[in-house]
This record gives structure tokens, sequence and C-alpha cells, in this order.
């Protein structure tokens, strides 16, 4: 069966967004050893997609450009946003400074 979808070069853009966003965030919880499982990540996430697509409205509203790369750090700034916010401790976590991103960040939970 052909994927007419893989046509389009927006949805394999996305695509590739969606898969460098896992790659990022597997990465990340597993320097925070937090287990794949654990209930807590379907809330952080549906809350993280959220902020991410507020973030990416932001910034093409000030025409920054965004990287595939750089917007699954984006996403990756917006986890650790949320995850923040219940309580979870990130001290011993670097995230890839970028003080672009995190006005992006900050701006969207405003």
């Amino acid at each position: 069966m052909i994927d007419e979808w893989e046509k389009d070069p927006a949805v394999r853009t996305m695509r590739r967004i969606f898969v460098q966003m896992e790659e990022v965030q597997k990465s990340f919880l597993s320097a925070l050893g937090i287990d794949p499982h654990d209930p807590r990540l379907r809330g952080w996430r549906e809350k993280a997609l959220s902020r991410f697509e507020r973030c990416w409205r932001i910034a093409s509203g000030k025409n920054i450009k965004l990287s595939e790369q750089r917007m699954a750090v984006v996403y990756l700034h917006c986890l650790a946003a949320q995850m923040r916010v219940d309580g979870v401790s990130l001290d011993k976590i670097v995230l890839q400074s970028d003080k672009e991103i995190e006005s992006l960040v900050k701006e969207s939970g405003e």
C-alpha cells in the first residue's frame, strides 16, 4: 500500500521532527532515570506538546526560523518545563542552552 502522505514534503518534515523529538526525549528521560512507562509521562507529554505548538506559533509570528533539530530541542525544553512545574528536579540535567529557545518556551507559558 502506498502512503499518499509520504509525498507531501510538509508531512515528511513533520515525521522527521517527531523522530528527533522522540530520540532527544528518550535520552533525556534515561539520564533522569525515569522509566519509559512512568504514568506521569502521558500528562507531561500532552502538556509539552501543547506548549511546543504555542512556541512554534510564536516563532512563526516573529519570523524565527527553527531547524528540525532545534524544533526537537524546543520540545525538550517544553517537556522539561512541564516536569519542573510538577516538581521534578532537573538540576543534574543540562539542557542545550539556547537563549532564543528559552525565550520562546518562557513566552509560551505566560
